[in-house]
């Protein structure tokens, strides 16, 4: 049988060890102000001056780092880029995007978090401005701000969920 892929790479290290490079794995959570079935809010984040795509929006994102469940980066990023404390428990797997001609070849683990409007704001935690210039709810019923990544498909396939729901 034939496949049509690129095998990973071993590195092999001065001290006898191995890594594999491999694609990354990264996480993406949608943050809604109700529930989704009826939430017309997500909560974005504009991307700073180090990151890729710097000053567009997008939902908190990133990289899982080692030792880390995908749950645990998601709840590590949201943390990170918003300041917001949000539990594993509250979140919803809603899909994986895994296709190679997009985004750096990144796997992307997609998760949901409702009620964020309940969520607590550490007031102690300083956002890194390199990373996250600004950050707040938006409406997907309204125009969205540039957008980064396929975040402006997500919404839309939202809206149209939303609206479905709504008998519009």
């Amino acid at each position: 049988m034939q496949f049509n892929n690129t095998e990973n790479k071993c590195l092999e290290l001065k001290d006898g060890g191995k890594i594999w490079k491999s694609r990354n794995v990264a996480v993406v959570v949608v943050i809604l102000h109700g529930d989704q079935f009826f939430s017309d809010e997500v909560y974005l984040v504009k991307r700073g001056r180090d990151m890729t795509h710097s000053n567009t929006w997008c939902f908190p994102c990133g990289y899982l780092d080692w030792d880390e469940t995908v749950q645990e980066a998601a709840i590590r990023e949201v943390y990170e880029e918003t300041g917001l404390i949000a539990n594993i428990k509250d979140l919803k797997f809603v899909g994986i995007d895994s296709d190679p001609s997009k985004f750096s070849q990144n796997v992307s683990i997609r998760f949901l978090l409702e009620n964020g409007k309940d969520l607590v704001k550490d007031p102690n935690h300083k956002i890194d401005l390199g990373e996250v210039s600004d950050s707040g709810w938006f409406s997907i019923q309204k125009p969205l701000p540039d957008m980064a990544f396929d975040h402006k498909e997500i919404c839309e396939e939202m809206h149209k969920t939303l609206k479905h729901n709504m008998g519009l």
